[in-house]
């Protein structure tokens, strides 16, 4: 049901999104994200550039981009994304180089889909992102 949810434009029915299920994780990841921002059609680009770090950095496209940036060899070693250290790196980089720290100014009340926008290109999982955005405010 969830793949339905996000994906709606790429998993049309529940039937699909179970029958990815049972193929696993690398296979779901390889169906949604193959063939898209330098991801290669075929093969395991999906899995390999899959949202990773504290933004969920996707895509073989920006993990290259980032690369170029940060010095982090992520092309050859995009399981960094997994580490602290450099998915604060990622992190930070993504943030700087989208102007999010702009964005983020201009959040008004508990609506963060302009920041939601440019991080995630749309606005999957607002609400629960509104949510958490929620959370966090009052500890701050």
């Amino acid at each position: 049901e969830r793949l339905l949810k996000v994906f709606p434009s790429r998993v049309k029915t529940l039937a699909d999104a179970k029958a990815l299920v049972a193929k696993g994780q690398p296979a779901i990841a390889n169906f949604l994200y193959n063939g898209r921002y330098g991801n290669a059609p075929d093969g395991n680009d999906g899995w390999l550039f899959r949202g990773g770090s504290y933004i969920q950095l996707t895509f073989k496209d920006n993990y290259l981009d980032c690369q170029k940036r940060t010095g982090l060899p992520l092309i050859t070693n995009p399981e960094l994304v997994e580490q602290a250290a450099s998915s604060t790196i990622i992190a930070m980089d993504f943030w700087y180089n989208n102007d999010c720290g702009q964005l983020s100014m201009a959040i008004k009340g508990n609506d963060t889909s302009v920041l939601r926008e440019r991080i995630n290109g749309g606005y999957n999982s607002l609400e629960e992102v509104n949510d958490i955005f929620q959370k966090a405010m009052k500890y701050l």
